[in-house]
Protein backbone atom coordinates (compact mmCIF):
# COMPACT_ATOMS: atom_id res chain seq x y z
CA UNK A 1 0.00 0.00 0.00
CA UNK A 2 1.37 3.16 -0.84
CA UNK A 3 0.57 5.98 2.07
CA UNK A 4 0.49 9.71 0.66
CA UNK A 5 2.55 12.30 1.97
CA UNK A 6 -0.33 14.03 3.69
CA UNK A 7 -1.55 10.80 4.98
CA UNK A 8 1.32 9.65 6.45
CA UNK A 9 1.63 13.21 8.61
CA UNK A 10 -1.76 12.33 9.78
CA UNK A 11 -0.41 9.09 11.69
CA UNK A 12 2.54 8.17 14.22
CA UNK A 13 4.05 5.18 13.82
CA UNK A 14 6.18 3.53 16.92
CA UNK A 15 7.16 -0.26 17.56
CA UNK A 16 8.11 -2.09 20.98
CA UNK A 17 10.30 -4.87 19.18
CA UNK A 18 13.23 -3.45 20.50
CA UNK A 19 12.23 -2.16 23.83
CA UNK A 20 10.54 -4.32 24.94
CA UNK A 21 11.75 -8.08 24.60
CA UNK A 22 11.16 -11.40 26.28
CA UNK A 23 13.94 -13.32 27.44
CA UNK A 24 13.53 -16.57 26.20
CA UNK A 25 14.46 -19.66 28.62
CA UNK A 26 14.71 -22.29 25.17
CA UNK A 27 11.80 -22.02 22.50
CA UNK A 28 9.20 -19.83 24.74
CA UNK A 29 9.11 -16.41 23.12
CA UNK A 30 6.05 -14.55 26.12
CA UNK A 31 3.52 -13.51 27.04
CA UNK A 32 5.86 -9.86 27.96
CA UNK A 33 5.94 -9.87 32.10
CA UNK A 34 3.41 -7.20 34.25
CA UNK A 35 6.30 -5.00 34.50
CA UNK A 36 6.45 -4.70 30.43
CA UNK A 37 2.63 -4.39 30.55
CA UNK A 38 2.74 -1.83 32.86
CA UNK A 39 5.46 0.32 30.79
CA UNK A 40 3.50 -0.59 27.44
CA UNK A 41 0.31 0.96 28.80
CA UNK A 42 2.26 4.25 30.08
CA UNK A 43 4.29 4.69 26.53
CA UNK A 44 0.47 4.61 24.67
CA UNK A 45 -0.80 6.84 27.44
CA UNK A 46 1.53 9.15 27.28
CA UNK A 47 0.78 9.17 23.37
CA UNK A 48 -2.93 9.57 23.72
CA UNK A 49 -1.51 12.92 25.79
CA UNK A 50 0.59 14.47 23.84
CA UNK A 51 0.21 17.50 22.02
CA UNK A 52 2.12 16.68 19.00
CA UNK A 53 0.50 13.86 18.16
CA UNK A 54 -3.23 14.86 19.78
CA UNK A 55 -4.20 15.05 16.09
CA UNK A 56 -2.73 11.65 14.42
CA UNK A 57 -3.66 8.02 14.39
CA UNK A 58 -1.05 6.26 16.30
CA UNK A 59 -0.34 2.94 14.21
CA UNK A 60 1.52 -0.05 16.83
CA UNK A 61 3.75 -1.86 14.09
CA UNK A 62 5.31 -5.12 14.53
CA UNK A 63 8.30 -6.92 13.05
CA UNK A 64 7.15 -10.48 10.80
CA UNK A 65 8.56 -12.81 13.35
CA UNK A 66 5.48 -14.68 15.48
CA UNK A 67 7.03 -13.47 19.09
CA UNK A 68 6.82 -9.85 17.67
CA UNK A 69 3.31 -10.46 16.10
CA UNK A 70 1.75 -12.01 18.92
CA UNK A 71 3.65 -10.02 21.92
CA UNK A 72 2.49 -6.87 19.91
CA UNK A 73 -1.09 -7.80 19.92
CA UNK A 74 -1.40 -8.83 23.55
CA UNK A 75 0.04 -5.71 24.60
CA UNK A 76 -2.62 -4.22 22.41
CA UNK A 77 -5.29 -6.19 24.09
CA UNK A 78 -4.18 -5.90 27.45
CA UNK A 79 -4.00 -2.31 27.43
CA UNK A 80 -7.64 -2.06 26.40
CA UNK A 81 -8.25 -4.51 29.23
CA UNK A 82 -6.62 -2.35 32.04
CA UNK A 83 -6.91 1.46 30.86
CA UNK A 84 -10.54 0.95 29.34
CA UNK A 85 -11.59 -1.52 31.78
CA UNK A 86 -13.14 -4.17 29.05
CA UNK A 87 -13.59 -7.80 29.61
CA UNK A 88 -11.43 -10.40 27.93
CA UNK A 89 -13.76 -10.33 25.34
CA UNK A 90 -14.19 -6.81 24.46
CA UNK A 91 -10.20 -6.18 24.46
CA UNK A 92 -9.79 -9.22 22.17
CA UNK A 93 -12.76 -8.48 19.65
CA UNK A 94 -10.45 -6.39 17.83
CA UNK A 95 -7.94 -8.87 16.66
CA UNK A 96 -10.40 -11.67 16.79
CA UNK A 97 -10.87 -11.99 13.07
CA UNK A 98 -7.32 -12.97 12.67
CA UNK A 99 -6.88 -14.64 16.09
CA UNK A 100 -5.51 -17.97 14.25
CA UNK A 101 -2.78 -15.98 13.10
CA UNK A 102 -0.93 -15.56 16.29
CA UNK A 103 1.23 -18.22 17.24
CA UNK A 104 0.07 -19.35 20.91
CA UNK A 105 2.47 -19.65 23.60
CA UNK A 106 4.51 -22.90 24.70
CA UNK A 107 6.30 -23.66 28.11
CA UNK A 108 10.04 -22.69 28.66
CA UNK A 109 11.20 -26.52 28.54
CA UNK A 110 13.40 -28.14 26.68
CA UNK A 111 11.38 -30.82 25.45
CA UNK A 112 8.45 -30.76 22.69
CA UNK A 113 5.74 -28.62 23.50
CA UNK A 114 2.97 -30.59 24.39
CA UNK A 115 0.20 -27.51 25.90
CA UNK A 116 -0.13 -24.04 24.83
CA UNK A 117 -2.00 -20.93 25.63
CA UNK A 118 -3.07 -18.34 23.54
CA UNK A 119 -3.45 -14.30 23.98
CA UNK A 120 -6.98 -14.50 25.17
CA UNK A 121 -6.25 -16.74 28.19
CA UNK A 122 -3.64 -14.29 28.95
CA UNK A 123 -6.37 -11.85 29.05
CA UNK A 124 -8.61 -13.95 30.90
CA UNK A 125 -5.88 -14.66 33.38
CA UNK A 126 -5.10 -11.56 34.03
CA UNK A 127 -8.87 -10.30 34.58
CA UNK A 128 -9.35 -12.66 36.78
CA UNK A 129 -6.42 -11.88 38.69
CA UNK A 130 -7.63 -8.04 38.90
CA UNK A 131 -11.47 -9.08 39.86
CA UNK A 132 -10.40 -11.37 42.53
CA UNK A 133 -8.07 -9.28 44.08
CA UNK A 134 -4.90 -11.17 43.81
CA UNK A 135 -3.51 -8.68 41.77
CA UNK A 136 -3.31 -5.12 42.36
CA UNK A 137 -1.98 -2.68 39.41
CA UNK A 138 -2.12 0.38 41.44
CA UNK A 139 0.05 -0.89 43.92
CA UNK A 140 2.56 -2.88 41.88
CA UNK A 141 6.19 -1.54 42.28
CA UNK A 142 7.14 -1.75 38.74
CA UNK A 143 10.62 -0.68 39.79
CA UNK A 144 11.41 -3.06 42.59
CA UNK A 145 9.58 -6.31 40.02
CA UNK A 146 12.18 -5.34 37.78
CA UNK A 147 15.34 -5.43 40.37
CA UNK A 148 14.16 -8.49 42.36
CA UNK A 149 13.23 -10.61 39.13
CA UNK A 150 16.94 -10.45 38.09
CA UNK A 151 19.06 -13.14 39.35
CA UNK A 152 22.09 -11.26 40.97
CA UNK A 153 18.99 -9.63 43.18
CA UNK A 154 17.41 -12.58 44.16
CA UNK A 155 15.31 -13.92 41.37
CA UNK A 156 11.95 -13.69 43.04
CA UNK A 157 8.58 -12.39 41.74
CA UNK A 158 5.69 -11.84 44.31
CA UNK A 159 2.72 -13.97 42.77
CA UNK A 160 0.01 -12.48 44.60
CA UNK A 161 0.64 -10.56 48.11
CA UNK A 162 0.09 -14.33 50.05
CA UNK A 163 2.72 -16.02 47.49
CA UNK A 164 6.73 -15.32 46.41
CA UNK A 165 8.27 -17.30 44.11
CA UNK A 166 12.26 -17.69 44.27
CA UNK A 167 15.04 -19.61 43.07
CA UNK A 168 16.85 -21.81 45.37
CA UNK A 169 19.49 -19.65 47.93
CA UNK A 170 22.61 -21.15 47.67
CA UNK A 171 25.31 -20.79 50.55
CA UNK A 172 27.54 -18.12 49.63
CA UNK A 173 29.19 -15.23 51.14
CA UNK A 174 27.11 -12.39 52.21
CA UNK A 175 26.99 -9.07 50.06
CA UNK A 176 26.20 -5.90 52.04
CA UNK A 177 25.68 -3.67 48.79
CA UNK A 178 22.43 -1.38 49.51
CA UNK A 179 20.74 0.41 46.64
CA UNK A 180 18.76 3.64 46.53
CA UNK A 181 17.02 3.37 43.88
CA UNK A 182 16.95 7.27 43.29
CA UNK A 183 21.03 7.61 42.23
CA UNK A 184 21.98 3.80 42.62
CA UNK A 185 19.54 1.47 40.12
CA UNK A 186 18.01 3.25 37.10
CA UNK A 187 15.62 1.43 35.00
CA UNK A 188 15.92 1.47 30.88
CA UNK A 189 14.11 4.23 29.13
CA UNK A 190 11.96 3.05 27.24
CA UNK A 191 11.05 6.31 25.28
CA UNK A 192 13.00 8.81 23.65
CA UNK A 193 14.08 12.00 25.68
CA UNK A 194 11.47 14.12 24.94
CA UNK A 195 8.94 11.56 26.54
CA UNK A 196 8.48 10.87 30.04
CA UNK A 197 9.76 7.84 31.32
CA UNK A 198 7.63 4.34 30.51
CA UNK A 199 7.71 3.98 34.41
CA UNK A 200 6.23 7.18 35.83
CA UNK A 201 2.85 7.63 36.99
CA UNK A 202 -0.10 7.99 34.76
CA UNK A 203 -3.65 8.30 35.38
CA UNK A 204 -5.98 5.90 34.24
CA UNK A 205 -9.76 7.33 35.38
CA UNK A 206 -8.29 9.29 38.00
CA UNK A 207 -6.24 6.86 39.55
CA UNK A 208 -2.38 6.21 39.21
CA UNK A 209 -1.29 2.42 37.35
CA UNK A 210 1.63 1.17 39.28
CA UNK A 211 3.58 2.19 42.51
CA UNK A 212 6.17 4.24 41.80
CA UNK A 213 7.58 5.65 45.24
CA UNK A 214 11.07 5.74 45.55
CA UNK A 215 12.51 3.11 48.09
CA UNK A 216 16.08 1.27 48.83
CA UNK A 217 16.42 -1.89 47.41
CA UNK A 218 18.75 -4.26 48.15
CA UNK A 219 20.37 -7.67 47.14
CA UNK A 220 18.40 -10.78 48.17
CA UNK A 221 21.21 -12.83 46.21
CA UNK A 222 22.80 -14.42 49.59
CA UNK A 223 21.04 -16.12 52.84
CA UNK A 224 21.75 -13.07 55.09
CA UNK A 225 20.05 -11.26 52.00
CA UNK A 226 16.86 -13.24 51.33
CA UNK A 227 16.31 -13.04 54.78
CA UNK A 228 16.26 -9.82 55.75
CA UNK A 229 13.94 -9.13 52.85
CA UNK A 230 11.79 -11.72 53.71
CA UNK A 231 11.45 -10.14 57.71
CA UNK A 232 10.59 -6.74 55.94
CA UNK A 233 8.13 -7.92 54.05
CA UNK A 234 6.05 -9.70 56.43
CA UNK A 235 7.31 -13.48 54.66
CA UNK A 236 6.31 -16.45 57.33
CA UNK A 237 7.36 -19.17 56.10
CA UNK A 238 9.44 -20.55 53.21
CA UNK A 239 8.62 -23.97 51.13
CA UNK A 240 11.74 -25.83 49.90
CA UNK A 241 10.79 -28.59 46.52
CA UNK A 242 13.75 -29.24 45.53
CA UNK A 243 17.60 -31.08 46.83
CA UNK A 244 18.99 -29.12 49.73
CA UNK A 245 20.93 -26.34 48.61
CA UNK A 246 21.65 -24.36 51.99
CA UNK A 247 21.02 -24.79 55.65
CA UNK A 248 17.58 -23.60 56.77
CA UNK A 249 18.84 -22.93 60.12
CA UNK A 250 18.90 -19.02 58.87
CA UNK A 251 15.44 -19.02 58.17
CA UNK A 252 14.77 -20.80 61.77
CA UNK A 253 16.49 -18.56 63.22
CA UNK A 254 15.11 -15.21 62.01
CA UNK A 255 11.56 -16.41 63.32
CA UNK A 256 10.93 -18.53 59.77
CA UNK A 257 8.88 -21.06 59.12
CA UNK A 258 10.76 -24.05 56.70
CA UNK A 259 8.81 -26.73 55.39
CA UNK A 260 10.63 -29.79 53.17
CA UNK A 261 8.24 -30.65 50.46
CA UNK A 262 10.50 -32.49 47.94
CA UNK A 263 9.47 -33.89 44.75
CA UNK A 264 11.70 -34.52 41.43
CA UNK A 265 12.30 -31.76 39.22
CA UNK A 266 10.21 -31.70 36.24
CA UNK A 267 7.40 -34.02 37.65
CA UNK A 268 3.92 -33.13 39.59
CA UNK A 269 3.01 -33.34 42.69
CA UNK A 270 2.04 -35.88 45.01
CA UNK A 271 -1.06 -35.96 46.64
CA UNK A 272 0.02 -35.91 50.35
CA UNK A 273 2.59 -33.18 49.01
CA UNK A 274 -0.38 -31.31 47.53
CA UNK A 275 -2.75 -31.35 50.41
CA UNK A 276 -0.10 -30.55 52.72
CA UNK A 277 0.36 -27.38 51.18
CA UNK A 278 -3.00 -26.25 50.92
CA UNK A 279 -2.82 -26.86 54.48
CA UNK A 280 -0.06 -24.61 54.76
CA UNK A 281 -1.56 -21.84 52.75
CA UNK A 282 -4.87 -22.09 54.77
CA UNK A 283 -3.45 -21.89 57.86
CA UNK A 284 -0.82 -19.31 57.83
CA UNK A 285 -1.12 -16.29 58.62
CA UNK A 286 1.71 -14.34 56.87
CA UNK A 287 3.17 -14.83 53.37
CA UNK A 288 4.90 -18.05 51.81
CA UNK A 289 7.94 -18.00 49.74
CA UNK A 290 8.01 -21.27 47.81
CA UNK A 291 10.93 -22.01 45.98
CA UNK A 292 12.06 -25.94 43.48
CA UNK A 293 15.29 -25.57 41.90
CA UNK A 294 14.61 -22.49 39.68
CA UNK A 295 11.14 -21.76 41.17
CA UNK A 296 9.40 -22.33 38.36
CA UNK A 297 8.04 -25.63 37.43
CA UNK A 298 7.13 -27.22 40.48
CA UNK A 299 6.79 -24.17 42.18
CA UNK A 300 4.35 -22.33 39.65
CA UNK A 301 2.74 -25.56 39.60
CA UNK A 302 2.00 -25.66 43.38
CA UNK A 303 0.92 -22.13 43.42
CA UNK A 304 -1.41 -22.08 40.41
CA UNK A 305 -3.23 -25.66 42.13
CA UNK A 306 -4.12 -23.79 45.29
CA UNK A 307 -5.30 -20.40 43.25
CA UNK A 308 -7.22 -23.07 40.54
CA UNK A 309 -9.11 -24.97 43.83
CA UNK A 310 -9.76 -21.01 45.90
CA UNK A 311 -9.93 -18.69 43.08
CA UNK A 312 -11.60 -20.77 40.62
CA UNK A 313 -9.14 -20.32 37.98
CA UNK A 314 -8.82 -22.41 34.77
CA UNK A 315 -5.99 -23.99 33.91
CA UNK A 316 -4.62 -22.21 31.07
CA UNK A 317 -5.75 -19.24 32.63
CA UNK A 318 -3.66 -19.87 35.71
CA UNK A 319 -0.84 -20.38 34.04
CA UNK A 320 -1.10 -17.31 31.75
CA UNK A 321 -1.27 -15.15 35.22
CA UNK A 322 1.98 -16.94 36.66
CA UNK A 323 3.92 -16.52 33.70
CA UNK A 324 2.84 -12.85 33.37
CA UNK A 325 4.08 -12.26 37.06
CA UNK A 326 7.00 -14.28 37.18
CA UNK A 327 8.45 -15.78 32.98
CA UNK A 328 8.61 -19.66 32.90
CA UNK A 329 6.11 -20.87 35.78
CA UNK A 330 5.13 -24.50 35.04
CA UNK A 331 6.81 -26.76 32.75
CA UNK A 332 6.13 -29.61 30.43
CA UNK A 333 3.68 -32.40 32.08
CA UNK A 334 3.07 -30.27 35.14
CA UNK A 335 0.43 -27.85 32.54
CA UNK A 336 -1.42 -30.93 31.47
CA UNK A 337 -1.90 -32.03 35.02
CA UNK A 338 -3.20 -28.98 36.03
CA UNK A 339 -5.57 -28.57 32.86
CA UNK A 340 -6.33 -32.60 34.36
Amino acid sequence: MIIGYNQFLSIHYFTIDDKLRYISFFADFGPLNIAQVIKFCDLLNTKFKSEELKNKKIVLVSGPDNDKRANSAFLMCAYLLLVFNLTPDEAFKPIADIANTFEPYRDAGYGPATYFITIKHCLQGLYKALKTGLLDIDSLDIDEYEYYEKVEHGDLNWITKKFIAFASPKERPTTHGMYNFDNQYNTTNILQSDINSATQQWFRNGGKIGNHNKKILYPANTMDGIVKYFKDNGVTCVVRLNNKLYDNRKFLEAGINHFEFYFPDGTIPPDNILFRFFELCETNPGSIAIHCKAGLGRTGTLIGAYLMKTYKFLAAEVIAFLRLMRPGCVVGPQQNYLQR
